[in-house]
């Protein structure tokens, strides 16, 4: 019994390691790759066909959200922040993925019916809800990031929150 818990304090530690707000670069701490061969680059369109309203919501350090509001996006921003998703096969993948910032999509009737959540830290993104995110084998939802801060500064928010 004393080897699974090691290794489980091990698995944590590099975790936590990852998000634990240095400087190191992300990709630093990386869990091994997929086995499955890599398929090319492919945009996501539309992640959420339903919703009518996409709004930008920042968490703190335990993930709960600061603002119950949200920040709405435009129209034309909803375009800029759906442009840089991109679903891709990695070489390596960082070991924490601790979201501050969710991008939560809403029906007409004001229904959550979906969320990409960004982790700035590790560069990391997921969805969750009924998307329309079609992703192979050994795939990952990823964003170019350097667009996506573009597009959370111009909202007025930082991209550097927890890290």
């Amino acid at each position: 019994m004393r080897i699974p818990t090691l290794a489980i304090a091990a698995l944590l530690t590099l975790t936590l390691a990852a998000c634990d707000g240095s400087s190191e670069p992300a990709g630093k701490n990386v869990v091994a790759p997929s086995d499955q061969p890599a398929l090319p680059d492919q945009r996501v369109d539309n992640p959420f066909p339903t919703a009518t309203q996409v709004r930008l919501y920042i968490g703190d350090a335990s993930g709960q959200v600061r603002e119950q509001a949200g920040r709405a996006l435009s129209p034309a921003q909803r375009v800029a922040f759906e442009n840089a998703l991109y679903l891709t096969t990695p070489d390596e993948m960082a070991a924490c993925f601790i979201p501050h910032h969710f991008f939560r999509y809403y029906d007409k009737a004001g229904k959550e019916v979906g969320e990409v959540a960004i982790c700035f830290c590790c560069e990391g993104a997921e969805a969750t809800g009924q998307d329309n995110i079609k992703a192979g084998p050994g795939q990952v939802l990823t964003a170019h990031f350097d667009q996506l801060g573009k597009l959370v500064r111009a909202l007025g928010v930082r991209t550097d929150v927890a890290c």
